[in-house]
């Protein structure tokens, strides 16, 4: 066993966020990471209709098919005709299952006790700084979820190159490639490995020690990653060769993958988006029309989303208008309103330097109070022009507000079920001493969270979605 120096007996700033505990000229923090998770706030909870029914599942019923064969049109001029046999509607009930998100807090005891103590009124507390950054850490992952497929890809490689012993990696903004390319679904320092469509790992073919990655820093106008490589304990490894990072294999989070061989969902099979992997099944899988299977629904056909393919060209204006279109038929006229047009930041500039040439966009103000937005008028539905941080490059969308349902149908399109993130409690405990990998207890203190939920599409025509565009 090795003694401590000097300083690490007396300076608290050899712990983590123990510099808060020492400072004590300086007020506060400043958060050198985005923090944003607005998707989260402006559209997971305006569609939250509050808790499930229970925390494991969540049941729910579609009507298929109306029953058209059992109306006929009739002669007045005939007798003893028949009337049209019973064709009875059809019905499928589906089962949603929770997924479940955790965090994990910990600090040093040695420090937290200190602060406790601490006399000064402006020491910071390390605790609810730790808090407070994974509560946003939850947000952001579940409002990247809202657009993800249910597998929990963050992106597809375009190429990769080795540069002085990091694997810089581009991402595909092509139309299958599920994130379109935005670098904001990874998170700086975020372990990620990777995958072929096989779900086998994809470790560097010659440097077998390298097998997963960290994130060093993301470029968004490039979509590029710059990566560290790392073997599966955390070690940094050089990367000499990037030899296996080919183009079409995916990008996961590593708790994701299976905790030693890093395995991913086989995507050549025909999995369930729903529960392939504990991560929520987003807009990509419930707007589907490609038949998949999300919790056991075909998405096709009626059970489809509402998708205007734009067909690789260059974004034009028209096709919100055609694609507004499209949904109002398969969902019928008026039966849902819609105040929003969610896009990537790219998109949503295209059409703020284009907005002068077409008389749909409208710019609004409010001197009042300060506010400016611009929107796109479709017949009596002002859209709202949304900038989305986490909306994939190649997809544009507008979701559906609540509607009076008919005949006990439900009025909601999209809904968000599940469990408030809370505390897990043992008894009256919230907070434990860590347990290390001997089985001893050290000074660390942790705690506890978790919650539930479950994104569900009772209506998934009612999703616009454009897709397959370019900007430039």
């Amino acid at each position: 066993m090795a003694y401590p120096t000097a300083s690490q007996i007396t300076d608290m700033t050899n712990v983590s966020l123990g510099n808060l505990a020492q400072i004590l000229f300086s007020k506060g923090f400043t958060s050198q990471m985005n923090r944003t998770f607005r998707d989260y706030e402006s559209v997971l909870v305006n569609m939250k209709t509050g808790s499930a029914t229970t925390e494991r599942s969540y049941q729910y019923l579609l009507l298929t098919a109306l029953g058209a064969n059992s109306v006929q049109w009739q002669s007045q001029g005939t007798s003893n005709v028949a009337f049209p046999s019973g064709d009875v509607g059809t019905t499928q009930e589906v089962t949603a299952l929770m997924k479940k998100i955790q965090a994990t807090i910990e600090i040093d005891l040695n420090m937290w006790n200190r602060v406790r103590a601490a006399q000064a009124k402006y020491v910071d507390n390390p605790l609810a700084l730790e808090i407070q950054s994974k509560l946003d850490v939850v947000k952001r992952e579940q409002a990247k979820a809202l657009y993800g497929d249910g597998t929990g890809v963050l992106g597809v490689i375009a190429s990769s190159s080795a540069v002085s012993g990091k694997a810089v990696v581009v991402l595909s903004t092509a139309d299958t490639a599920v994130g379109g390319g935005n670098t904001n679904w990874f998170e700086i320092g975020q372990i990620i490995a990777f995958c072929d469509k096989d779900g086998v790992a994809v470790p560097l073919s010659n440097q077998g020690t390298v097998v997963q990655f960290r994130v060093v820093s993301t470029a968004r106008k490039t979509n590029t990653l710059v990566l560290e490589g790392q073997t599966i304990a955390g070690a940094v490894v050089s990367v000499t060769d990037i030899t296996g990072l080919a183009a079409g294999v995916f990008a996961y989070p590593k708790s994701v993958l299976q905790a030693t061989t890093l395995i991913g969902p086989d995507r050549d099979t025909s999995i369930d988006f729903g529960t392939v992997t504990p991560v929520m099944a987003g807009l990509e899988s419930l707007a589907a029309t490609d038949g998949r299977s999300v919790f056991g629904v075909t998405m096709s056909g009626q059970l489809g989303g509402s998708q205007f393919d734009h067909g690789a060209a260059i974004f034009d204006v028209s096709a919100i208008e055609e694609s507004m279109n499209e949904t109002e038929q398969n969902v019928g006229y008026g039966k849902y309103k819609y105040d929003n047009l969610i896009m990537p930041y790219n998109a949503y500039s295209a059409l703020l330097e284009g907005k002068e040439a077409d008389r749909r966009f409208n710019s609004v103000e409010d001197s009042a109070r300060g506010g400016r937005k611009f929107i796109y008028q479709y017949g009596d539905q002002s859209l709202d022009c949304i900038k989305s941080y986490f909306c994939p490059f190649n997809r544009i969308y507008s979701l559906p507000k609540p509607c009076q349902g008919e005949m006990g149908e439900s009025g909601y399109a999209l809904e968000l079920r599940g469990v408030e993130f809370r505390d897990v409690m043992l008894g009256a405990n919230k907070e434990f001493l860590k347990v290390n990998s001997s089985g001893q207890y050290v000074n660390m203190l942790q705690s506890f969270l978790e919650g539930w939920s479950v994104l569900i599409a009772k209506q998934p025509a009612a999703i616009n979605m454009i897709r397959n565009f370019k900007m430039v």
